[in-house]
């Protein structure tokens, strides 16, 4: 697509469609890290279910934490 193709569009945006798109990649968001963090075996069961409450109670925060901490499972790991 050309620059001025997508300048255009994006001017033609009003205030509802912007949170209607937001909404939709806040909560698709949200769906993907759900299942990743369930399906995380790296995870405790503990840790499992505290970054399941974020993701799901914080919609687009959430996952964005859960993208660069929790990701590993590696974030309360005790040492032996």
């Amino acid at each position: 697509m050309r620059p001025h193709v997508i300048s255009g569009f994006l001017q033609n945006i009003s205030g509802a469609e912007i949170l209607v798109l937001f909404a939709v990649l806040g909560y698709g968001l949200s769906i993907c890290y759900l299942v990743h963090c369930a399906m995380n075996t790296k995870m405790n069961g503990t840790m499992k279910g505290v970054w399941l409450l974020v993701v799901f109670l914080i919609p687009v925060f959430g996952p964005t934490a859960y993208l660069l901490a929790g990701r590993q499972g590696q974030t309360c790991k005790r040492r032996a």
